[in-house]
């Protein structure tokens, strides 16, 4: 299928709230080069129809945010090449991504070994969200690392499991029973092949979101968008009424407040907060009372 591409260039130090907003908008995944003004910003499909209106969406909602192309802060375009395959060009610019202090993780073919004292994590990148390269998912994977050699032998719910790269790291970092679900079949098709990959198909379950799982979970995560965050809120708390800690992330440090006050009404409280740039990471655990 012909590859479509929506290019976004933007200055460097607004790319991460644009890829956001284009995730927010519905893209798939974003990739970020480096481009003319900074940080050059890609969405892949293979629908032309598809790809221009979230162009159009992503005129408005950016103009929204004061960033107009007419002021030069700001290119939106689109490209099509009807020679290349869509769902596979995007990848090729993956290399070794350092997740946590203990594992790196890499796709497939690139064969770098890890740093000295460091665990790889393989992966064959799909569309799934989850290669390891955004900031959330090493804001997640931190906090999963943490909790897991902090207590080992712990069960661990992995909430929109993409790749599956939180769920493998909090096997490889000693929790006992780990269970990763998704609303997309793709994803779990990744997710599974990726626990074959790095011999953890035995250690590590994958389902869809809507499976009946057993609870008494010890820590939750959830790496999601967030809307999904608001919208899920009453199921990703059920599934964490027991837990020591739910982890979420996936949104802006200035929609943190939103995300907290939505789970406070769970009875959840913050414990942590953990910001790197303008993402953020909440730990939160159930109120005593």
């Amino acid at each position: 299928m012909a590859l479509v591409k929506l290019l976004v260039d933007v200055a460097s130090d607004i790319a991460e709230l644009v890829g956001q907003t284009l995730i927010e908008l519905g893209a798939g995944g974003v990739e970020e080069q480096s481009g003319k003004r900074g940080a050059r910003l890609i969405v892949y499909g293979d629908d032309a129809t598809r790809i221009s209106a979230l162009a159009e969406q992503a005129r408005s909602a950016l103009g929204d945010l004061g960033l107009e192309e007419e002021e030069g802060n700001l290119s939106i375009r689109m490209e099509v090449d009807p020679n290349s395959d869509w769902d596979t060009a995007w990848t090729q610019h993956l290399t070794q991504q350092v997740l946590t202090q203990c594992w790196v993780v890499q796709p497939l073919w690139d064969e770098t070994p890890p740093p000295p004292g460091m665990g790889r994590l393989v992966i064959r990148p799909t569309l799934a969200f989850g290669d390891g390269a955004h900031t959330t998912t090493r804001l997640a994977a931190q906090a999963v690392e943490r909790f897991c050699l902090a207590l080992p032998d712990a069960s661990v719910l992995d909430i929109g499991t993409g790749s599956g790269i939180l769920a493998l790291l909090a096997a490889v970092s000693g929790a006992k029973t780990v269970h990763g679900v998704d609303v997309d079949s793709v994803a779990l098709a990744a997710a599974r092949e990726n626990a074959a990959l790095n011999s953890l198909e035995q250690r590590v379950s994958f389902e869809d979101a809507a499976a009946t799982l057993a609870s008494g979970f010890d820590m939750v995560v959830a790496n999601l968008e967030p809307r999904a965050l608001l919208d899920d809120a009453p199921r990703i708390a059920a599934r964490a009424r027991d837990a020591r800690e739910l982890i979420l992330t996936g949104f802006l440090c200035d929609q943190a407040h939103a995300v907290a006050e939505r789970f406070a009404a769970f009875g959840f409280t913050t414990l942590a907060r953990v910001e790197e740039g303008e993402w953020c990471l909440l730990v939160l655990g159930r109120n005593s009372d």
